[in-house]
């Protein structure tokens, strides 16, 4: 009677790498965006502008510029509008070694991230989504790593 055969098809594991890192990385700036158009605290915003200003590039920023007129969309239709281009851009072809990018290309969006309006402090959006978003990468890596059959 033969034993129990712990030997592993390393090239089967190693063709899954890529599509794993593709995985992550999009998980990742989902949830980035999702925490940057749903800022905890208090909202830097009262119009749709500066939401829809949000944006994904995928191999190089995107230097589209989106500046809507004051009362042009409401605050909610602003962020759904950047979450269906923002996913629907992350839920096409990226390559492993594509860069993603989230900006903003409103000009006063390094003002609400850095220094904030007068009487107030910089509200620091992406870094809070980022503060939020990283410590739960492990639990990402092990999502995909059971979606792909990995674990």
């Amino acid at each position: 009677m033969a034993g129990p055969r712990y030997d592993v098809d390393i090239g089967e594991f190693i063709k899954k790498i890529p599509e794993f890192i593709n995985g992550l990385k999009k998980r990742v700036a989902r949830e980035l965006l999702i925490s940057i158009v749903n800022p905890e605290g208090k909202d830097p915003f009262k119009t749709g502008s500066y939401i829809s200003s949000h944006r994904i590039g995928v191999g190089a920023p995107d230097d589209a510029v989106i500046i809507l007129k004051k009362g042009a969309v409401t605050v909610e239709q602003a962020k759904a509008s950047v979450l269906v281009r923002g996913l629907s851009k992350l839920s096409s072809a990226i390559n492993v070694d594509d860069d993603l990018f989230i900006s903003n290309s409103v000009p006063w969006a390094k003002r609400v991230e850095y220094s904030g309006w007068v009487g107030t402090s910089p509200y620091l959006v992406y870094e809070k989504a980022v503060q939020k978003i990283e410590p739960q990468i492990p639990k990402y890596v092990d999502q995909i790593e059971k979606s792909m059959g990995m674990d």
